[in-house]
């Protein structure tokens, strides 16, 4: 896939692509540093708060690292939609960038939540 020039030399484009890769590296870092804080590999992956009393699924470490696998994969997705949709309709192309974006904050509150749970 060739980059065209138009698309590397809009400024709005270029704005949320930064955003995007500086908030996943933003995501992995809080991720990385918050894995092994003497837990022994078991976190709380998911919160139903209707179940009462097990209402906290346990799981391991390939399961946060699931989170950025998620954001990568969002990353990629959402670059290659907005690609394909810059020579037709810009504004489409900046609204999935911006939508991405969202996704990756919601990643961050989300993994961070979960992960501040003991």
């Amino acid at each position: 896939m060739k980059l065209s020039k138009k698309y590397l030399h809009d400024k709005s484009i270029l704005l949320l692509i930064t955003s995007n890769i500086l908030l996943a590296l933003l995501s992995a870092a809080l991720i990385f540093l918050r894995l092994n804080n003497g837990r022994a590999g078991i976190y709380i992956v998911q919160r139903r708060a209707n179940l009462g009393i097990d209402q906290y699924t346990q799981g391991g470490i390939s399961t946060m690292i699931g989170f950025l696998a998620f954001t990568l994969l969002i990353m990629v997705i959402g670059f290659v939609l907005s690609y394909k949709s810059f020579d037709d309709q810009k504004h489409v192309s900046i609204g999935v960038l911006s939508l991405t974006l969202l996704l990756i904050v919601c990643v961050i509150v989300v993994s961070n939540s979960l992960l501040a749970m003991h």
